[in-house]
């Protein structure tokens, strides 16, 4: 733990998402509080530029001080924008609220800004940060260790989520490449199929593009919840976002619909100060324990590798007609189990043996000490599995580089030697 005049906090968390009103305000303050309460010492900053309500929640009405104060330089630094709750251990950094030009700060206020926060005098440093993809709400966004995406189980929801991770994974990749970037194109197109194209003309650069992916340090939260069975949605998001934009993004749990939380809100009391023993407190603790666990010195030297890069005009776009059809179809799927099985992969009738990582009733995701290319059918013999099933599949997904792929089952098991199907097998696969 640091000590006050230490400087750079231990651990920056962001929490955004694709659109308002999912509770990423709501999520960020009671995760903030739960840290705080844990013995850290928190600053929580309203990085809302256009619509900030952090202090409503905390029952403040009108903050002497705010961001916009700050923006505009009437105070020379963060720290004395800072101002104490109710919540030993907890300061509060009050947005700029419906302040002209403000939620378009430019590169050098913006730049200001972030120097600040990264020299903060806190144990963690939580960014509630807006709704969109824009480069302002992206950069202050990515500015943090462990980047946190709100979402709700509706559709709409989950389909702004993948826009919003994939607009911070793109602009991250974009930031690397600097001049060289040509990160567009269709919402479909792989980041793994740029990364090898980027390994072809420069190695070095696209060996610290994948370095920087693995310590992008994104995770799902869910809000908003009214069944079990909604938590399929967000392990489905966490697999597209595997599969198509290169980065892990595990779901740390979920909040269920409350009115408690509702009545914390109206009420202006967060929702961790007036329901002890409520399960969403349970979530709440249980996601900053985690939080306060991560290895983010890992995470950042991952990440040393940075660029300058010019600054440019508009985002990436929002997730079109066909990326939404393929979120449609990971929904469909039943959620990921991970496992670690071998089995045995048929090829053209030469067995190799194989590593199972996942599995679901849709597919799952295999070590192959041989080749594979996208489109390659073959069987997949689950030797460990009563029954040994046997399931024709099709390489959907191939990571040369880690020798990874994403397998999907195309037909129905059929068990070899004239095995029937156990229950086992039938509770594996359904």
């Amino acid at each position: 733990m640091r000590r006050r005049g230490q400087r750079t906090p231990d651990r920056i968390v962001a929490v955004g998402g694709g659109k308002g009103g999912v509770g990423k305000s709501v999520v960020a303050s009671n995760l903030a509080i739960a840290m705080a309460q844990a013995g850290r010492r928190v600053v929580l900053l309203d990085a809302d530029l256009g619509a900030a309500n952090l202090h409503t929640l905390f029952g403040i009405t009108r903050p002497a001080r705010c961001l916009a104060g700050f923006l505009s330089r009437a105070q020379e630094s963060l720290e004395e924008v800072r101002i104490h709750t109710a919540v030993p251990g907890l300061d509060l950094i009050p947005g700029a609220g419906a302040v002209p030009g403000v939620a378009n700060p430019g590169w050098g206020r913006k730049q200001r800004l972030l120097r600040h926060i990264r020299s903060l005098d806190a144990d963690v440093v939580v960014l509630d940060v807006g709704a969109g993809t824009s480069f302002d709400v992206v950069d202050l966004y990515n500015e943090a260790d462990l980047r946190l995406v709100v979402m709700t189980p509706q559709l709409t929801s989950v389909q702004n989520a993948y826009a919003f991770t994939k607009a911070a994974v793109y602009r991250l990749l974009d930031r690397l490449a600097g001049e060289r970037a040509q990160l567009g194109g269709s919402e479909v197109d792989r980041v793994e199929g740029r990364l090898r194209a980027t390994e072809a003309a420069d190695p070095a650069l696209a060996a610290r593009m994948r370095a920087a992916l693995s310590g992008a340090g994104f995770r799902l939260v869910g809000n908003q919840t009214f069944e079990q069975k909604d938590g399929r949605v967000y392990h489905a998001l966490s697999r597209m976002i595997f599969d198509f934009l290169s980065v892990q993004a595990p779901v740390m749990g979920w909040l269920w619909a409350s009115r408690r939380i509702h009545d914390s809100v109206s009420g202006r009391i967060p929702h961790l100060l007036v329901a002890p023993g409520d399960p969403n407190e349970v979530t709440l603790r249980s996601i900053a324990d985690a939080l306060l666990r991560e290895d983010v010195a890992a995470l950042r030297a991952a990440r040393a590798a940075k660029h300058p890069a010019r600054e440019r005009s508009g985002a990436a776009p929002e997730t079109g007609k066909e990326a939404l059809e393929i979120l449609r179809a990971y929904m469909a799927q039943s959620e990921r189990r991970p496992v670690d099985w071998t089995a045995t992969l048929e090829l053209e009738d030469t067995p190799v043996e194989v590593a199972v990582r996942d599995i679901s009733s849709g597919g799952a995701r295999i070590k192959s000490p041989v080749p594979l290319s996208r489109g390659q059918e073959a069987a997949l013999v689950l030797d460990q599995v009563p029954g040994a099933p046997r399931l024709r599949i099709v390489v959907r997904n191939a990571r040369e580089a880690t020798w990874d792929y994403g397998v999907e089952f195309i037909s129905e098991p059929v068990p070899t030697q004239d095995a029937t199907r156990t229950a086992a097998e039938v509770d594996l696969l359904h």
